[in-house]
Parts: structure tokens; sequence; C-alpha cells
């Protein structure tokens, strides 16, 4: 991973250090050949660290149909989803939107099984979504409330109801700039 100044990594690609699901070890995550893996069983995966203004990057894939996501301060969640298929109208369950709150101004997704790339960046309380280099979520100002002011980051996966098989999600390259307090994160070239 070639990290941008002022980066570091979020998931080593070795072990789940600085991650948590239900406050404790994970178990239904696993790291497996430089992946992030879900086995669809588990819950949410948290990072035990709290953040403020930050730009969170990552590449990330899901079978089809699959359901995923990466919750902000624990509260809303930059939305991954095959099952939302491009014959439907864009709503904020698609991929590059904020599920529940807002749809992405476009559908930027590769299609199941093909690596996509987020860029995340929270500034003030203000969401800005890239995927694949395309801005989907510009500006927008999430009210969180007093108590998310510094939340952990975290990867949901959820199986679709009417599936047969647990779905499973893969990331890879996971890396962040966190900055305390009022800080500008750096933003990545």
């Amino acid at each position: 991973i070639r990290l941008l100044r002022g980066f570091r990594v979020l998931f080593s690609g070795r072990d789940l250090q600085g991650w948590q699901e239900n406050k404790q070890a994970p178990d239904h995550w696993k790291a497996v050949n430089g992946l992030l893996t879900y086995d669809g069983k588990g819950t949410h995966l948290f990072s035990t660290e709290e953040f403020g203004n930050f730009i969170l990057q990552l590449d990330w894939k899901v079978p089809k149909n699959g359901n995923s996501g990466v919750f902000l301060r624990g509260t809303t969640q930059v939305e991954i989803n095959d099952h939302d298929s491009p014959d439907r109208p864009i709503w904020n369950g698609t991929s590059g939107g904020i599920y529940p709150d807002l749809p992405p101004t476009k559908r930027a997704a590769k299609p199941a099984g093909e690596w996509n790339h987020y860029e995340i960046r929270v500034e003030k309380g203000v969401i800005a979504v890239f995927l694949n280099g395309e801005k989907t979520i510009d500006r927008y100002a999430k009210n969180w409330g007093p108590k998310n002011k510094g939340r952990s980051v975290s990867n949901t996966t959820e199986p679709r109801s009417g599936t047969k098989t647990s779905i499973s999600s893969r990331w890879k390259n996971s890396t962040f700039a966190a900055h305390s307090q009022s800080a500008t994160a750096r933003p990545a070239p």
C-alpha cells in the first residue's frame, strides 16, 4: 500500500488489530490473504479508535446481490449494494449514497465481483463521497447529534432476506487520515 502524506493504514491485511465486533475481538471477520472478509454470520465491525475529521480510502467488492456499507460515527452508512439493479431508480440504498439519508447523484459502482474504490471525507460533520473517482455525495451536512462528535468507523454486511447463501464482502487497501479536534484532513491527490 502506498501511503499518502498524513495517511496511515487502518487495516493491515494481516490481522484485525484496532477492530472489534460487539465490543469484543472479531469472530466473523477475518484477514485472509490481505483481504478483510466476512462470513455473513456476525454483526458490524467497528474501529476501536474514534475519529473527528477524516478521509477514508478503501477498495471493496461484493458478490451478486451483496449488500454492505461503511458506517460513519456509528449512525449513518455509505452504501454498498449490488442488490440495487441499474434498471431501478437511484435511491438512498444505491452504492455511493448515504443510507438512510440521501441517494447518490449518479451510479458509479462496478458490477458485482469487481473491485471498487471509495474515498469518504468527513470534515466538520459534512460528508463527501467519491466512488471510483466520481463524486456521488457533495457536501452533505449530517446532523450527528451531540453524542456522535467522534465515533468509530465500521463495516457492515447484511444478508438479504430470501437468499440461501451468506453474503460476504471483501475489503482491501484501507488507508486513513484522521486529525484531532478541528484540523482539516489532507485531501488525497
